[in-house]
């Protein structure tokens, strides 16, 4: 650079050094931060070309009572209202302080996540993560999870389908001891699908026979868009987690039952009704091929380990 020819160098550092300051001060003064993906627990997945942004307002954050992760995919049109609406919620029941919200942008196209980054200053327990190109709900529930502070960590969907009062009925029951994992069941409320269409009842339905039979999964409802971890939990079972679409919530299910984590539910319905994305016959193909990756997965998983004590035992 020119300012860095000779004569001229002595200056030109004294101006880059004070840049340099300057630029850390505003930083510091705004709380905003920025983190490459490699500073994530997700890090498995480093070598593509995915950058996160971390914008938390105010100072650092400590340890909190409950971290509520929303993953969001072209959620413009709602996302502002989703974080004004949550955020007096857990203010509510919570206390200023000890809760943080986790939004998790995976990949989306309509500015959402730009949306959300400009009421970080405004809510000091906004945090907002983003990434590109998009990955699925899966991938980025699990990087929510794994980011998350809270001694209970929960996942919802950005249209909040099942209101923000049920979220502290979620964690009162991990508080009391009910168990590690705590799952939203449409199945075992009296009007758990009411709204549905026939489709979606049916599908849903059918799909919860499959696995009970195929996967062996014996809750009532892996699909419900709700569902809370102890830390230690959502770290041990989110950390090992590799479905990013569709299955993910059956397979950290499953992850729970093989790590011992105590799994109960919690009875709930749709307050808030969207238009279904899914597609009957696409969609049951590739959850069904996902199925059976997962089940053929912990199989190999539980016999690696079954010899691996074998031959500890041996020795």
């Amino acid at each position: 650079m020119s300012w860095l020819r000779a004569g001229d160098s002595g200056r030109g550092f004294i101006i880059w050094i004070y840049a340099v300051l300057c630029t850390v001060l505003f930083a510091e003064a705004s709380g905003v931060r920025a983190r490459t993906f490699k500073d994530f627990s997700c890090r498995k997945k480093a070598h593509l070309k995915t950058i996160f942004i971390s914008a938390v307002a105010g100072k650092e954050r400590k340890d909190v009572k409950i971290s509520v992760v929303i993953p969001m995919y072209n959620e413009h049109s709602i996302v502002c209202d989703t974080i004004k609406s949550l955020d007096a919620q857990l203010r509510s029941d919570f206390g200023a302080g000890e809760y943080e919200m986790i939004f998790v942008d995976d990949g989306s196209t309509d500015g959402c996540r730009d949306s959300a980054l400009l009421l970080a200053s405004e809510y000091p327990a906004l945090r907002v993560l983003g990434y590109s190109p998009n990955r699925g709900k899966g991938y980025a529930v699990r990087c929510g999870m794994l980011s998350g502070r809270g001694d209970f960590i929960l996942f919802t969907d950005c249209d909040l389908a099942y209101g923000t009062a049920v979220i502290k009925e979620f964690y009162d029951r991990f508080s009391n001891g009910a168990g590690d994992v705590i799952i939203g069941s449409r199945a075992i409320h009296d009007s758990g699908y009411e709204g549905y269409t026939f489709k979606r009842k049916v599908m849903s339905k059918a799909y919860m026979k499959y696995l009970s039979v195929v996967a062996g999964f014996d809750h009532t409802d892996s699909q419900c868009g709700i569902k809370g971890f102890s830390k230690d939990a959502a770290f041990g079972i989110f950390s090992v987690c590799t479905c990013e679409r569709w299955a993910f919530d059956l397979e950290a299910l499953l992850f729970a039952k093989d790590f011992g984590f105590n799994v109960s539910e919690v009875p709930v319905r749709i307050i808030n009704h969207r238009d279904s994305k899914i597609n009957p016959v696409k969609d049951a193909i590739r959850m069904t091929k996902e199925v059976r990756r997962i089940k053929k997965e912990r199989k190999n998983r539980l016999k690696n380990e079954r010899n691996k004590k074998g031959s500890r035992v041996n020795r």
